[in-house]
């Protein structure tokens, strides 16, 4: 099965469910969905129009609407039966610790395809590297200060990255090594010092 969810349906609205089955306890992550909706005047009258408009006078509201706002709406919203009964549709992802490396994963991948298009646009033109090297994935944080700060993924690992909270401030890199890493970093993450000024 494959589910297709498009971005004019996504939402800022995620939670973490969790329930327990036969004394084991199952976490996931649950992704609310709103589905988009284009309002024409005609539609607006018959939510709104027919119980506000000064008269019952539907060519005059749709008038109105069109002199106003000169096209359609596109709305997104929950799907509220009333307060506090929200029936919206949501994408629910069930895992603990293998959800998380999971979501790493996606998120490293999304990295790697936006810097490979930003490379790309670039005026100036990539350092070379040598087509028989092998990318790996490496951690990297930026400090308040804007230094970028480079772990290999054993080495996180090793120091309890994936369970401490600290661990949270870091982010997956895709590079072919630690210096192609803080480099990367230092081009995605918000706050970082160019790579030039680092201190190595």
């Amino acid at each position: 099965m494959r589910t297709n969810i498009y971005a004019e349906e996504l939402t800022d609205r995620i939670e973490i469910i969790s329930k327990t089955i036969d004394g084991n306890t199952f976490t996931g992550v649950r992704f609310y969905l709103e589905l988009p909706t284009t309002i024409t005047p005609e539609k607006a009258w018959e939510l709104v129009g027919k119980k506000l408009w000064s008269s019952d006078n539907q060519a005059e509201f749709i008038e109105w609407w069109r002199s106003s706002l000169k096209e359609n709406i596109q709305a997104q919203g929950p799907f509220l039966h009333h307060e506090g009964d929200d029936d919206s549709s949501a994408v629910t992802f069930w895992g603990k610790r293998d959800l998380r490396e999971l979501l790493k994963k996606a998120i490293v991948l999304l990295d790697d395809h936006y810097l490979s298009r930003t490379v790309k646009w670039a005026t100036a033109e990539p350092e070379p590297q040598p087509p028989t090297k092998v990318r790996h994935v490496f951690m990297v944080h930026c400090n308040p200060a804007g230094a970028v700060f480079v772990k290999t993924i054993e080495f996180y690992k090793q120091q309890g990255g994936f369970r401490e909270p600290w661990g949270t401030a870091w982010r997956p890199i895709v590079a072919f090594d630690i210096e192609d890493a803080r480099r990367t970093g230092c081009a995605l993450i918000p706050g970082a010092k160019p790579y030039e000024e680092q201190a190595r």
